[in-house]
């Protein structure tokens, strides 16, 4: 779907498929919107983000690599996109 989208409004491909979540990033995305739909919370709150975001880490082992280098701040030099 997202791509779908972005190539109905004439974008080229090869300019914004590096800029797309990773299907484990998307994954860890949806629990995380799932874990703020059931228990509330504030998706800005950096500290509380990052304690769902563990969470997951500690419930879905094989997201965990995934979901660490999501925490990382943008500034650290990793190439992991952010949607």
């Amino acid at each position: 779907m997202l791509v779908h989208e972005r190539l109905r409004f004439g974008e080229d491909p090869w300019e914004f498929m590096s800029e797309l979540p990773t299907t484990d990033e998307l994954v860890v995305l949806l629990l995380r919107t799932d874990w703020i739909d059931a228990h509330g919370g504030n998706i800005r709150d950096r500290d509380w983000n990052n304690d769902v975001l563990r969470r997951i880490a500690l419930e879905y082992p094989p997201l965990s690599t995934t979901v660490w280098q999501m925490m990382r701040p943008a500034s650290s030099g990793s190439t992991t996109r952010r949607p």
